[in-house]
């Protein structure tokens, strides 16, 4: 009996220190799994860090796409929409300019006598802009030849040739035309064209009257032009030896770069069938 107990107090003993010895290493293995742990997220972190900073980025940068992209649709759309309101507001401008010529000349076409048509100019060569243009006007229209072409009551030329849906008009400035005429102090004379944006005036008689400023107007002794037919006004006069005049320059009242519609009169005076 007594060697039994020594027996049961040994397998105590023993099973004792096993549980301790199990505990002591579960103790140890828990904290070297800790530290391992520990090590391991110590080691990853740094990735992982990086691994998230890429993502983030990724994710930044495909969402700065996106933004730049929405950016870019949305502004090709305003400029879109810009240059639709750029050609409306220049098509009202090039309307209202056309109404405003269209305008002046009715009322001019109103206050005149002789018998009036409306022409587009549409038609004219850069190399001689100040000497000849075609209106969509012809024979067909009634238009004939030596027919007057005005912008209401400022003289530009004349129909020199009649096609059935168009006609060739001289202007006053054309190199060699020749129109009878006088200032505004009855001063009378001829205006010569030389093919540029200028004419000059050769007053039959001398008269130091004449000024900077003067107008110039048909004089009617034209058998094409009636007279009082504004055909500009005096720009320059050059003085020769002994302040004789040597050449009188006429500014023509006439735009041409505005020259777009125009006026055609049947005056009572003849012209060529």
């Amino acid at each position: 009996m007594k060697i039994n107990r020594n027996n049961e107090k040994k397998r105590n003993r023993f099973t004792f220190a096993l549980l301790g010895m199990m505990c002591i290493f579960l103790l140890l293995f828990t904290n070297s799994l800790n530290y391992l742990k520990y090590r391991l997220e110590n080691f990853f972190l740094p990735i992982q860090a990086r691994i998230y900073k890429s993502k983030e980025n990724v994710t930044d940068s495909f969402q700065t796409y996106l933004n730049r992209e929405r950016l870019f649709r949305e502004n090709e759309i305003l400029k879109l929409e810009n240059n639709k309101l750029k050609f409306i507001l220049r098509e009202n401008k090039i309307l209202l300019e056309e109404n405003k010529r269209l305008t002046s000349l009715l009322e001019m076409k109103q206050s005149l006598t002789e018998k009036i048509q409306f022409a587009k100019v549409y038609f004219r060569k850069p190399e001689n802009m100040y000497e000849q243009f075609y209106i969509d006007l012809g024979s067909k229209d009634g238009i004939k030849k030596n027919m007057i072409v005005s912008q209401g009551e400022k003289v530009i030329g004349r129909v020199v040739e009649v096609q059935e849906n168009s006609s060739l008009v001289y202007m006053i400035t054309k190199e060699g035309i020749v129109v009878s005429a006088k200032s505004e102090n009855h001063i009378f004379g001829v205006v010569k064209g030389i093919g540029e944006d200028k004419l000059y005036f050769e007053p039959n008689v001398y008269d130091d009257s004449l000024k900077v400023g003067d107008k110039i107007y048909t004089s009617g002794i034209s058998d094409i032009y009636p007279g009082e037919m504004y055909i500009g006004y005096i720009s320059e006069i050059d003085e020769g030896e002994n302040s004789l005049f040597t050449s009188i320059v006429v500014k023509p009242s006439f735009n041409i770069s505005n020259l777009k519609e125009v006026l055609v009169i049947q005056s009572r005076r003849n012209y060529e069938d």
